[in-house]
């Protein structure tokens, strides 16, 4: 890594928000993350179906739901350059598809 004492205190930050979660519905994000990743494992160009990909996201967006709110978004600048990522892989897609999946899943989270 280019900042190794950035990362480790984004790696500091991203366990305090981890461990602000619901351990039960970590659990749940994970076992869907599991379903996700071994029906991937069995599908044409390793491609989950489209209810277990929404699995994970619901899944995701409940256990962030959980999560101290202050600690969940210090992540969001946690991490050196993943402002920078963020914003190109925005750039990579349809903006208004992005900007519906991004209003979707925040919705999910409230």
């Amino acid at each position: 890594a280019k900042d190794p004492k950035g990362v480790a205190q984004a790696v500091d930050a991203l366990l305090e928000s981890g461990l602000s979660m619901d351990p039960a519905l970590v659990k749940a994000a994970v076992q869907a993350h599991e379903k996700a990743l071994k029906s991937a494992a069995g599908a044409k160009g390793l491609m989950t179906s489209k209810a277990d990909f929404a699995a994970v996201n619901e899944a995701l967006a409940r256990m962030i739901a959980s999560a101290d709110q202050e600690k969940f978004f210090k992540l969001l600048t946690a991490f050196p350059g993943n402002a920078d990522l963020q914003m190109q892989l925005y750039k990579e897609n349809n903006p208004a598809e992005a900007q519906a999946a991004y209003q979707a899943f925040e919705k999910l989270t409230q």
